[in-house]
């Protein structure tokens, strides 16, 4: 039986609460936190601000902000969309 298709939006929540539970549990980190990490890494516009603007998907972010994202919370973007993981 084949699986059923994953929306857009679905992939967008999933990565969001993995996002807050990597961040706060796995890594505890604060939101400040992890801006600093991601300017360091080479996202000048990266601010507190912006980390809860995706965490509440008021923003979406691109490949390479959900790469980086990922690697600073030192995971894949593979594992933070997995369906069930986090949700």
């Amino acid at each position: 039986m084949p699986k059923e298709p994953i929306r857009q939006l679905d992939i967008e929540r999933h990565f969001c609460a993995a996002m807050i539970e990597l961040r706060k549990h796995k890594m505890q980190l604060s939101q400040e936190d992890l801006s600093q990490k991601l300017r360091a890494r080479g996202w000048p516009v990266s601010t507190q601000a912006t980390i809860s603007d995706i965490e509440t998907g008021k923003r979406r972010v691109n490949l390479t902000e959900a790469y980086w994202i990922a690697e600073m919370l030192e995971t894949t973007i593979n594992e933070m969309i997995e369906v069930g993981k986090f949700l």
